[in-house]
């Protein structure tokens, strides 16, 4: 059974602080519909590099999971724990074929920036045109960005909890 990005975004923003641990978001969607891949050798590479660069503090925790979306996209995301409550979620969803980069600019436009303006508020929305990244940065004590990447052909949702900004 396939997930929906949006769904997994809606679910996450609206019960961030009910998260507690990783199987928490598993258990929600079940355990058929979501992979957890934090052991895959690449996945371990691209962790011990960023470890190297930029450290996770003592005590923290950080799983990554793959899925494939209603929409037949694959979709990773990770999170980020610390003393059992989530501080950390970015999820990214990949489009693929001929008009991806199109696929993923509709998507944003028309699908995620009108989710997360209805659960944020749309006055508090803003845009960064520096990057062209939407943003709020006090919602419910979280800092949510999200936004199309266009070197990857993907959308990405970053919540984290404003105290580990």
């Amino acid at each position: 059974m396939a997930i929906s990005y949006l769904d997994l975004v809606s679910e996450i923003l609206n019960n961030f602080r009910l998260v507690k641990n990783p199987s928490d978001i598993v258990k929600f969607f079940g355990e058929g519909c979501i992979t957890e891949i934090s052991d895959e050798p690449l996945v371990q590479v691209m962790d011990k590099m960023l470890e190297i660069l930029s450290p996770l503090p003592i005590g923290f925790e950080q799983k990554t999971f793959q899925f494939i979306d209603i929409n037949n996209n694959q979709c990773v995301f990770d999170v980020t724990f610390y003393e059992n409550k989530l501080v950390n979620f970015r999820c990214q969803k990949y489009f693929k074929g001929w008009f991806a980069l199109g696929k993923a600019i509709k998507f944003n436009s028309f699908k995620l920036r009108p989710l997360v303006n209805k659960i944020i508020g749309i006055d508090s929305v803003h845009h960064d045109f520096a990057n062209d990244k939407f943003y709020c940065d006090n919602f419910k004590g979280l800092v949510v960005v999200f936004g199309q990447i266009n070197e990857n052909k993907s959308v990405s949702t970053w919540i984290t909890d404003k105290q580990y900004f």
